[in-house]
């Protein structure tokens, strides 16, 4: 693991310089928010890096839940068009809680890696110098080193695990204490912005979604499959409803579908008559619920199938641009973000046109509206950053992790592939990969289980 890594560092190391001498980095507005978040990250880290369990309890947190706001006092590439910017920060904070993870444990550092985690660092980087050295400017290549973040993740986690025992169950409930931080965070953002949507300040509407839905069926399932009493069966209970009850108010289509799909195939099975009862009335609420709000089953509002076919249809024929109404933006606009990212894979198949790019030259493949978003399919924003080398991705966070739910024997490691496997459904229509704190978290499972299901295996053998 050492050359991807030193490879990796001289690539930062390149991007600051560049970014000095050329006057592309900035720094976002140090307000009392990042003031505060950067104070709490500091006691935070102070707690748990020098503690094996307690570092296992606030991983989760510092992954997903922890204000972004503390990405404010890195410097960044500024990306600017009409209507907005954005500041893409050249580090972020879960690289430097894993450096510091790892730093306090030096002496254990361990390099060694599997042959498939070593691929997938070496290919990243690779790739990544090599559309470096095809850059048009230099706001893209620091841009490049600033979206090398999915490999600095890769390399530190892998590291970080190989020099600290984690706690299974510790990990579990620091879902908890990340879905309470973000029940709290996206109440008070959501009342002071007056959203129509819940929402939340670092993840926004649908990622919020996503990851409270699935963090929730991962402690259902943890409940469920063993035999875990007391206090903390009660507080992973009580955060799983918390969840799914913030999941449903993002009103967030996909992971509405994913919990249905996921306790009818994950959790019916195993569980008892009278909690699958429970579970049926649950869902049985969901369902109506979905049915009295229009969600799904008659498509009104933003992602009327009707109305957008209608829409392009009537454009291409009379060779006009494409009009957007309410019926048909949600729509329309993924359908494009998904044409325009297939042509950037087919114009790149082998490096994809670098990650943190898509923004920049979306554009360029024929995307119209000027916004700043994502591609809105997890898969596909892998592929058309990355080309080819986005398959192995796809297998080693998503396919895999399917593989070591449905054939390991521990219930700590099913529960915690539950992530992925939820992820996995929600990625189809949102690409909450493309944020780093949902990837660093996809990361860290991926790692995780693949490292212990390894060490299942070869218990077996013995």
């Amino acid at each position: 693991m050492w050359f991807p890594a030193l490879l990796t560092i001289m690539c930062l190391a390149c991007g600051l310089a560049f970014g000095v001498i050329y006057g592309k980095l900035v720094f976002d507005k140090i307000d009392v928010i990042s003031i505060v978040s950067v104070i709490l990250f500091f006691f935070v880290a102070l707690y748990s890096v020098f503690d094996d369990d307690r570092l296992s309890l606030i991983l989760p947190f510092v992954f997903i839940a922890f204000p972004t706001a503390v990405n404010n006092i890195f410097p960044g590439v500024y990306l600017e068009t009409e209507q907005m910017g954005v500041i893409y920060p050249l580090i972020c904070h879960p690289e430097i809680y894993l450096l510091l993870a790892i730093i306090v444990k030096g002496s254990l550092i361990d390099f060694s890696t599997d042959g498939l985690t070593y691929l997938l660092s070496i290919s990243f980087i690779i790739t990544s110098i090599i559309n470096m050295v095809a850059c048009d400017n230099m706001q893209q290549l620091v841009l490049l080193v600033a979206g090398q973040y999915p490999v600095r993740l890769l390399i530190l986690t892998a590291l970080m695990l190989r020099s600290r025992s984690l706690n299974y169950e510790l990990l579990l409930i620091g879902f908890c204490l990340a879905i309470l931080f973000l029940a709290f965070e996206s109440t008070v953002f959501t009342l002071n912005t007056a959203s129509s949507s819940w929402s939340s300040g670092s993840l926004g509407i649908n990622t919020l979604g996503n990851v409270m839905g699935i963090m929730s069926m991962v402690l259902l399932y943890y409940v469920i499959i063993t035999d875990i009493q007391g206090l903390k069966r009660k507080l992973m209970i009580i955060c799983a409803i918390v969840g799914v009850l913030i999941a449903i108010l993002t009103e967030t289509r996909v992971i509405l579908l994913a919990m249905i799909a996921m306790a009818v195939v994950i959790l019916y099975p195993i569980m008892s008559k009278r909690i699958k009862i429970i579970v049926f009335l649950i869902m049985l609420g969901v369902v109506i619920y979905i049915v009295r709000t229009n969600l799904l089953f008659h498509l009104e509002g933003k992602m009327d199938i009707g109305a957008a076919m209608d829409a392009i249809d009537y454009s291409k024929s009379a060779g006009l641009e494409i009009r957007y109404s309410e019926a048909t933006t949600s729509l329309i606009t993924r359908l494009s973000l998904w044409e325009t990212s297939f042509k950037m894979f087919f114009d790149r198949p082998l490096t994809g046109i670098g990650w943190n790019l898509f923004n920049i030259l979306k554009y360029k493949y024929g995307f119209e509206t000027i916004v700043i978003i994502d591609p809105h399919n997890g898969y596909i924003s892998f592929l058309c950053q990355l080309g080819i080398w986005a398959f192995l991705w796809w297998y080693y966070l998503y396919f895999r992790s399917w593989m070591i739910f449905l054939k390991s024997r521990d219930s700590h490691l099913k529960a915690m592939a539950v992530f992925n496997v939820g992820m996995s459904i929600c990625e189809l229509t949102n690409a909450g990969s493309y944020k780093y704190s949902v990837l660093s978290m996809l990361i860290l499972v991926s790692v995780y289980i693949n490292m212990k299901y390894r060490e299942e295996a070869i218990a077996e053998i013995q």
